[in-house]
């Protein structure tokens, strides 16, 4: 999460996705930006069902599933142990859709509702959130049980992190259930720690509650955009370089951070 775009939340959201499920636990990830990142990341074509479908009600969230291991999708490859619910363009325009086809639906509850059901068969549950406060971006703060901040070493990238734990306050303080705040990924930092570096790490640090640290960083590297061109994760596209191993470290971090083992959900 983070309200500032271009801050890698969606590369956080399908390497972290990707390490999980390559030390075998199975992996649901849930795409509810409207710019479909974390879709095109995958190579998915925009022509199969997905959370705009769900949301609306059209849909159940199994209907919606891409899974790994369907050898009927010929045209999608993902990554091993992790199925994926994409998101199309048109979740932009799902609140003018709901309006004229049911005023009375509530798509936070349709959401939730289909999350829950199908959680107890995977061991995470992953959102990919737009930097905005549409629909899709404050359900996830109603349903999902923990969070992680996502930033790079810029200014603009702490105002984001703060104006989204201020979000999470006001939905707390409307005593509507919210999740937490498990810590924060800093993503393409200099290999080269620079006194500026340094600086901004304390920054995103010191914007942090003290219960939710930073986990560890992943350096900057060109790798990362090589795997994006290929629609693979690094763990998948090169598996034995540094960054590949940066992103297992940290998915070793968010299990014991959270306590999490197999059967049990995190949403």
């Amino acid at each position: 999460m983070n309200q500032k775009g271009g801050v890698s939340k969606t590369t956080t959201a399908v390497n972290l996705a990707a390490a999980l499920g390559q030390k075998g636990t199975r992996v649901l990830l849930i795409d509810l930006d409207k710019s479909t990142g974390a879709t095109s990341a995958r190579g998915v074509p925009p022509t199969y069902e997905g959370t705009y479908e769900v949301m609306l009600g059209a849909a159940g969230i199994d209907e919606a599933t891409l899974r790994w291991d369907d050898e009927e999708l010929d045209d999608v490859t993902l990554p091993k142990n992790v199925d994926l619910v994409s998101s199309r363009r048109v979740l932009e325009g799902l609140e003018a859709d709901l309006r004229e086809k049911n005023k009375f639906a509530d798509p936070v509850m349709t959401l939730g509702r289909e999350i829950e059901r199908v959680a107890p068969g995977y061991d995470f549950v992953i959102a990919d959130t737009a930097p905005d406060v549409s629909c899709p971006t404050l359900a996830s703060y109603q349903i999902f049980r923990w969070f992680i901040v996502a930033a790079v070493p810029q200014r603009l990238a702490v105002e984001g992190i703060d104006a989204a734990l201020a979000d999470l306050t006001a939905v707390k303080q409307a005593r509507i259930p919210a999740g937490e705040l498990r810590g924060g990924c800093m993503c393409m930092v200099d290999g080269i720690r620079t006194r500026l570096n340094k600086i901004e790490i304390e920054n995103v640090q010191a914007g942090l509650p003290w219960e939710a640290g930073l986990f560890s960083v992943i350096e900057k590297s060109t790798v990362v955009g090589e795997a994006q061109n290929a629609g693979q994760p690094v763990g998948v596209y090169a598996p034995k370089h540094k960054i590949a191993a940066l992103w297992a470290r940290l998915a070793d971090e968010v299990i014991e951070r959270l306590k999490l083992r197999k059967r049990s959900a995190a949403f």
